[in-house]
């Protein structure tokens, strides 16, 4: 397999705010508010939102935060079919993993986005 061994952070898969929903109503919103002239054009907001300044991104997601709250999490992992097929609670039910070794541990600056930090 492609991983043996796995080092964690920041909770599981198990957590409230572990996985995101609607993430295109919230990228188009995002893409709108940094100036995108056209976000019915996925390809045409894509390379939008891959051309602005990352401290831009970072500012204009942040306000979202202060303006939606912390949830929706709209770069959290998604269940899309393929790469995640379902929910991580369905997938630990039937046994759909890998049992692989960890170290888990918490950060200095644990949740300092969402903080302001």
């Amino acid at each position: 397999g492609l991983f043996q061994r796995a080092i964690m952070q920041s909770g599981n898969a198990l957590c409230p705010w572990a996985m995101g929903e609607d993430h295109l109503s919230h990228a188009k919103r995002l893409a709108t508010d940094l100036g995108c002239s056209n976000v019915e054009d996925l390809q045409f907001m894509i390379e939008f939102l891959q051309s602005i300044p990352l401290s831009d991104l970072i500012i204009k997601t942040a306000e979202h935060m202060v303006l939606l709250g912390m949830f929706p999490n709209v770069f959290a992992p998604r269940v899309d079919g393929d790469y995640l097929p379902e929910a991580p609670e369905i997938l630990l039910r039937k046994g759909h993993f890998k049992g692989v070794d960890i170290i888990a541990g918490v950060n200095s600056h644990e949740g300092a986005t969402i903080a302001g930090g």
